[in-house]
């Protein structure tokens, strides 16, 4: 059965998305095979980001553990990490990605997207004398 790419079925088609990774950990693991695997990556920091045609930017920050059986389904086809391209480790993340995790990840950058269109600003009191904002004295 393919994955389903949740975030991109969730996506507004007149936004423009992109996908960054920010950073990796690495560790020497042992797989399920007994080979040894140098600099496996277990740890990923990424940004998905949403950009309206009016310019309103949202961005959701991740961060996604893998270990070596979930990355390679069972088929161990190791990719050494001086070899990783950063497609190869954002469609595992992309992958990983389902359901309520990605609903929350969309609605987060809709928010953030909606506070740009839609500001609260908080006007001094039109009683209270010129230039005064709503603090305390």
């Amino acid at each position: 059965m393919a994955t389903v790419n949740t975030l991109a079925s969730l996506a507004n088609s007149e936004w423009t998305y992109s996908n960054t990774i920010t950073g990796l950990k690495v560790q020497n693991i042992k797989g399920p095979d007994g080979n040894d695997y140098a600099n496996t990556v277990v740890q990923t920091y990424w940004t998905y980001s949403a950009t309206t045609p009016d310019g309103h930017t949202g961005t959701f920050n991740g961060a996604t553990p893998f270990t070596l059986g979930n990355v390679h389904s069972n088929t161990y086809s190791f990719t050494p990490f001086s070899d990783l391209e950063e497609a190869n480790v954002l469609s595992w993340i992309i992958n990983s990605i389902s359901g309520s995790y990605a609903d929350h990840i969309n609605e987060k950058i809709v928010e953030q997207i909606n506070n740009q269109i839609n500001v609260i600003s908080e006007p001094g009191l039109p009683w209270a004398p010129a230039n005064t904002a709503n603090t305390p004295a």
